[in-house]
């Protein structure tokens, strides 16, 4: 198990004592394999690998080889496409108002005149349409969107089909299978940590919000005023206005 514990992309040249195997390496976050450049030497293996910031993989050694040494082509990385510009941006109508704003330019939710939005904490939503020239869609390519910096969980989807969850650097999605020539829907929902709304509530001159959290036991035995938001069969998460 080799583990980058450093906030920088690492690029390993690691020996094994093992031989005669071809070594292959299996990511635990993702469950994928993938072969990996490698060269028998002295009764051992020498493994070339590429972990990402704070990245970490099996490196299993399975099938028997006579071949001494894979060493594979450098995948060559071409950016195709900024994805810049203007998007719309949609917040919980309950927490935020207006609901849904437009954005030039991505920014920090922090560096935002609006309050509601600078002191968000919770699941908000980008959109926007994108074109991808038929140009882009060669054999032998995969095409990947890489959302650079993210606080702290995002999950995309192209064309209403989920890539699945982003939790930790790099925020890379593979999105071949899914990206069209033409145009696309882009989706992203980002969750950040709980600490925006706490700053928020300490400011005597932001709107103050309460949350509060009922179990389904504490319904059964307790009236609940008429201006609770829900009630749901699960636990019932609450918001009311902060009394000034």
């Amino acid at each position: 198990f080799v583990v980058n514990s450093s906030d920088n992309v690492q690029d390993l040249d690691i020996r094994f004592r093992s031989s005669g195997k071809i070594p292959e390496l299996w990511f635990p976050d993702t469950g994928n394999r993938k072969p990996v450049p490698y060269k028998f030497a002295d009764s051992l293996t020498t493994v070339s690998l590429t972990l990402p910031q704070y990245g970490s993989a099996f490196v299993v050694f399975r099938n028997a080889s006579q071949q001494k040494s894979n060493i594979f082509l450098n995948e060559i990385k071409t950016t195709l496409k900024t994805v810049d510009g203007t998007w719309e941006l949609c917040f919980p109508s309950h927490l935020v108002r207006p609901d849904k704003i437009e954005i030039e330019h991505l920014q920090s939710w922090t560096e935002h005149t609006n309050s509601g939005v600078k002191y968000f904490s919770g699941t908000a939503t980008y959109h926007k349409t994108i074109n991808a020239p038929s140009e882009w869609f060669q054999k032998e390519t995969e095409l990947m969107l890489d959302l650079g910096q993210v606080m702290d969980i995002a999950e995309v989807a192209i064309n209403g089909k989920s890539l699945g969850i982003g939790w930790k650097p790099p925020y890379v999605f593979n999105v071949t299978d899914v990206l069209e020539p033409g145009r696309n829907q882009l989706r992203i929902q980002v969750t950040n940590q709980w600490m925006n709304r706490l700053l928020g509530d300490r400011n005597p001159e932001v709107e103050q919000v309460l949350f509060v959290v009922l179990h389904p036991d504490t319904l059964r035995t307790a009236e609940v005023e008429d201006d609770l938001v829900a009630l749901l069969e699960e636990d019932v998460h609450v918001v009311l206005p902060r009394a000034r």
